[in-house]
């Protein structure tokens, strides 16, 4: 077991125990805190950790959820497709544009699960005030829980479009949909509430800290296409001094070198059963020869040619794509040229427990903090020295050609920067909301042959939802 790292078994184990807000799993009966209420539990600094633990558990996205986060944001792209397995007709339905309001992916993974953090985070910031702690502590905790409920409202609002802003563990007195206006001053509010009362570093890994504000912070404004504001949120993140690019792309992802300086916020993974990354279990070709603690599912997703030929020769980002391998038979089998490569970008852990791998998940690196800003600038102001050298670092670090400001207008290095996009942040579920925002999303789609509308920038609410609140669904489902 990785030290000194939030995990989330111990804190789930004595919450689950201990209160009963719905869909907590239960836990084991030997953590209980010695048969608290819920009332008395939360008024204990170990409850309110417990109830933290639970809401970084439901906000963050390991196991199975990770890869249908990755599905919601590639498989709609030209980076990947699925064959295979249990997953296919759901996993199909993303990559042909046919998804319905029906789907379990939208449903179970993509508005439950963020809305049981949002339902944590209310419940510790309801109570707080009652437990006893160090203001210091309450201070962190209460940045915390703003964070967590304004990072699960971002991954909603780019799925759904503005979602019920649910604030208080209170019953509300109605549920409905806030107009674009209330939900980005929701969100700007909270990320900037929240990067106040969070410290630069935490002493338990993997907890967010005033740069993971600051930063998905940045994400919103870039998302939302207000430059200046993203440009200084961008510069705020780097005049922290924290963080830096890892100088090996390929490296930066394997288990041995994810406490990094480049990964500002991570969804923590561990080698145990439902807390792994399970990115590499869809990855592996079948006859691939993997370590016998290492699982292969049916379910497979492969890589299209035109986005691995994509890069350009010698960019060290392609060596995170497997081409080729050798059975153990010594058998030489050829995926490129047949649309079957391969991201192993999350290098294989030797320590798997099956499907669960250690390595951590990167919901935010400096290398974003990075181009949005050199993407913020050049809307700006078009290219200059400055954005120029924004994109170089990144380009520079994989070992790629290095650009100048003359070889670009403010158009041609807007399509630049969106290329870099894509061969920096791939299995890693940005590629949909950067086509979105550069108004290519659609367009790519129909002229991949898929039956692409201007309302499929948003996905569905999820029917189930619809049934029980009854709130206004989304153009064209």
């Amino acid at each position: 077991m990785k030290t000194n790292r939030l995990t989330y078994l111990a804190g789930l184990a004595s919450l689950s125990v201990a209160l009963s807000f719905g869909s907590c799993k239960k836990g084991l009966e030997e953590d209980n805190f010695s048969q608290l209420s819920t009332e008395d539990f939360l008024r204990t600094e170990a409850g309110i950790k417990a109830l933290s633990v639970s809401a970084y558990s439901n906000a963050q996205f390991v196991a199975f959820p990770m890869n249908a986060k990755v599905d919601f944001a590639e498989l709609p792209t030209e980076i990947m497709y699925q064959a295979g397995g249990g997953v296919a007709g759901n996993a199909a339905q993303l990559y042909n544009f046919t998804w319905e309001p029906t789907m379990a992916w939208f449903n179970d993974q993509g508005w439950n699960k963020p809305y049981r953090a949002i339902r944590d985070a209310n419940v510790l910031l309801d109570n707080i005030d009652k437990a006893s702690m160090t203001e210091a502590k309450r201070k962190t905790f209460v940045g915390e829980a703003r964070f967590l409920r304004a990072y699960t409202y971002f991954m909603l609002y780019d799925w759904y479009g503005p979602v019920p802003l649910v604030t208080t563990s209170g019953q509300a007195k109605e549920i409905r949909r806030p107009t674009e206006d209330e939900m980005k001053s929701f969100l700007e509010k909270e990320f900037t509430d929240a990067a106040g009362l969070l410290p630069v570093t935490q002493s338990e890994y993997g907890r967010a800290t005033k740069g993971a504000a600051l930063g998905f912070l940045t994400k919103f404004y870039l998302n939302t296409k207000q430059w200046q504001k993203c440009a200084d949120a961008a510069k705020a993140v780097m005049d922290l001094g924290v963080y830096q690019l890892y100088p090996n792309y390929v490296d930066m992802f394997k288990v041995q070198n994810e406490r990094n300086k480049e990964f500002i916020f991570v969804s923590p993974c561990e080698p145990i059963a439902g807390q792994g990354n399970q990115w590499m279990a869809v990855s592996f070709p079948a006859t691939y020869p993997r370590l016998t603690n290492q699982a292969s599912f049916a379910a497979n997703y492969k890589l299209y040619d035109k986005f691995v030929n994509s890069f350009e020769t010698g960019d060290e980002r392609r060596g995170c794509i497997l081409t080729s391998y050798q059975t153990a038979a010594g058998a030489t089998v050829q995926l490129l040229g047949r649309n079957e490569s391969r991201s192993f970008k999350y290098f294989p852990d030797p320590g798997s427990l099956n499907a669960d791998a250690g390595n951590d998940i990167p919901e935010l690196r400096y290398a974003d903090i990075l181009l949005a800003r050199a993407e913020a600038l050049n809307e700006i102001n078009g290219p200059t020295d400055e954005s120029i050298g924004l994109i170089n670092q990144v380009r520079g670090r994989a070992k790629a050609s290095l650009y100048t400001a003359a070889a670009f207008t403010k158009d041609s290095f807007r399509d630049a920067i969106l290329k870099e996009r894509l061969w920096e942040f791939f299995t890693e579920g940005f590629r949909r909301q950067d086509l979105i925002r550069h108004g290519k999303f659609i367009s790519d789609a129909v002229a991949r042959g898929k039956n692409a509308k201007p309302f499929h920038v948003h996905f569905p609410i999820p029917q189930a939802e619809i049934d029980v609140s009854h709130i206004e669904q989304n153009e064209g489902y």
